[in-house]
């Protein structure tokens, strides 16, 4: 009850006068065949929509010469030529800055591997401006796909976050060196304070004590021996 798909071949058959006596009649089960050319073609369609919506600029290479015979809408947008203008050009005509010199080399290396990458590219539009791009090539059978990546726009964010580091290093040194020289002073204070309570000390004790003991030691009614003894609590107190 299956349907299947047959190639018919159909063949008149004459006897020696030339009279039809039959017809030959050959079918060739080309189910399977019908099946693989219905997925290609699906196949080609899912490509078709992603050629004609990717972001990046897309350009179908012919493998000879290296000779553009198709470009994306993206691609269009992106260096401002039009369908026409690509077909027939190749990638240096175009402003990529790429060596494509010996073309059949890099064919015999994107056999190999099935995708060649290059990495900041700068590719002139036909306006005259330089955006910066990624490329990279992949191996598609009878043509080269080769993608290009605007990343203009990544760069100058990346320069402006290099440059956002650059100055956060120079504040931190900055804020380094203010560190030790705050830490220096500190430590300055701290051997001021420390040499101006040594030099009170030893003047107190060379200065002011020795007299008060003479006081202590000489004749003093009590009220005067109570002050004595007072100024000399208090002093100690004060250089406590």
């Amino acid at each position: 009850g299956e349907r299947v798909w047959v190639a018919w071949t159909n063949k008149v058959i004459c006897d020696g006068n030339g009279k039809v006596i039959e017809i030959l009649c050959i079918g060739n089960d080309i189910t399977e065949h019908r099946q693989l050319e219905s997925l290609l073609e699906e196949s080609e369609e899912r490509y078709r929509r992603l050629f004609e919506t990717a972001n990046d600029g897309i350009l179908l290479l012919e493998k000879h010469e290296g000779k553009i015979t198709h470009a994306n809408p993206a691609a269009t947008e992106m260096l401002g030529y039009s369908k026409e203008e690509y077909i027939g050009k190749k990638l240096q005509d175009i402003g990529v800055s790429l060596d494509m010199g010996d073309f059949q080399k890099i064919m015999q290396t994107l056999d190999k591997s099935g995708i060649i990458y290059y990495d900041d590219v700068p590719v002139k539009t036909k306006a005259g401006q330089y955006i910066d791009t990624d490329i990279y090539m992949v191996d598609r059978a009878r043509l080269v796909q080769c993608n290009i990546r605007d990343i203009t726009e990544r760069k100058k964010t990346e320069g402006a976050l290099k440059e956002r580091e650059r100055e956060l290093e120079i504040k931190t040194h900055n804020l380094e060196e203010a560190n030790i020289a705050l830490k220096v002073l500190l430590k300055r204070r701290d051997e001021d304070k420390t040499e101006l309570e040594e030099k009170i000390l030893l003047n107190i004790k060379e200065l002011v004590v020795p007299y008060l003991e003479k006081l202590k030691m000489s004749r003093l009614d009590e009220q005067q021996k109570t002050h004595v003894n007072i100024l000399e609590s208090n002093l100690n107190d004060v250089i406590s």
